[in-house]
Formats: C-alpha cells, structure tokens, sequence
C-alpha cells in the first residue's frame, strides 16, 4: 500500500506524490512546514510534542509514531489519500473520477 499525496487545483491536479517510505513522508512534511514558515519548535509546541520528534519525523526516522504524525499532516493542512489506485488523470490534466 502506498500513500499518495494528491495537490489539486479546482478540478486540475498540480502534482501527485507517491510517499513510500519514511524518508519521503518527511520531505513533504518539512516542505509544509517551511513553506509556511513554522519554525520546528513552533510546530512541536502546536502538536504537542517535542522539537527531537519533529527532526526524526522530518528526517525519515522510520519508527516515528503514527497518531503524532497524523496530526502534524492535519495540522499542516497536507492533504493526501491512501489507496492502492490513484486518482487518473487525463491528457490535459483534469482528474477523472474512478
């Protein structure tokens, strides 16, 4: 099962990302966050959790706990999907219902 996180536009998808692995999840994560600009410290303090957790997320730490890292996507506002099946999408970018 992979992870796919989808960046949609109106009815366009800018981008789809395949997380699979802990390395990329984090990527995105730290993408997030510092594009909305949040400190790592700010982001530990509104997640209740600590500075050392969000590094570890952050940096691919395979054994980070899932319930913290869910909340700090939502938090984050990361929006993403899991399914074995994407969503498709058509010659000019629109996304097609399955």
């Amino acid at each position: 099962m992979k992870i796919y996180v989808i960046f949609p536009i109106g009815n366009r998808i800018e981008n789809i990302m395949i997380i699979d692995n802990a390395v990329t999840f984090g990527k995105v994560v730290r993408e997030y966050r510092k594009r909305q600009k949040i400190t790592q410290s700010q982001l530990a303090a509104v997640a209740n959790t600590g500075i050392r957790y969000i590094s570890d997320l952050e940096n691919g730490k395979p054994s980070v706990q899932l319930n913290k890292a869910l909340k700090i996507v939502w938090l984050l506002g990361i929006p993403f999907e899991i399914s074995d099946n994407p969503v498709s999408i058509s010659a000019d970018g629109d996304m097609i219902e399955k």
